[in-house]
């Protein structure tokens, strides 16, 4: 995906977040705009989706959280990682205040959504590795299982 493709999944991402909408909307919002090229997108949005949206009342997602969450899964590796470094992640969700996103990301952290991982100054950030294990499927046992709302 193009940078600017990626711009517009995130944006349409958020509004659709903001007004409250499940999984399959966001899904199918994806597909009819033929913006699902990307097989990392797709692969860990459909994993990602049932944490997301869970009713599990221990993982509670604020808006920004999900907000969040969305505007980085393009940007996952191979490995789980997010291939950003927090000043770019930062300024790709439009956050200017450093330590507000930085309680966002952490707030992840505690919730076993992300994972960080710090090599002298710099942070590195991953998804869960439960959460995106590769071989996921329907046909597969999920390695977290969740009641999706819609």
């Amino acid at each position: 995906m193009k940078k600017k493709e990626i711009l517009e999944v995130t944006e349409m991402l958020s509004t659709f977040i903001d007004a409250g909408a499940g999984a399959q909307e966001l899904m199918k919002a994806i597909t009819e705009r033929n913006l699902h090229k990307n097989s990392n997108f797709i692969f860990v949005f459909h994993t990602l989706k049932a944490w997301i949206e869970s009713d599990n009342p221990e993982v509670k997602l604020s808006k920004t959280e999900k907000a969040v969450l969305f505007t980085l899964l393009p940007y996952v590796g191979w490995n789980n990682q997010i291939e950003l470094l927090q000043p770019t992640m930062q300024k790709l969700c439009g956050y200017k205040d450093r330590s507000y996103f930085s309680k966002v990301l952490n707030s992840l952290v505690r919730k076993n959504v992300l994972e960080k991982q710090s090599v002298g100054k710099q942070n590195y950030w991953f998804f869960n590795s439960l959460l995106v294990k590769k071989g996921n499927s329907k046909e597969r046992k999920p390695y977290i299982k969740f009641e999706l709302k819609d």
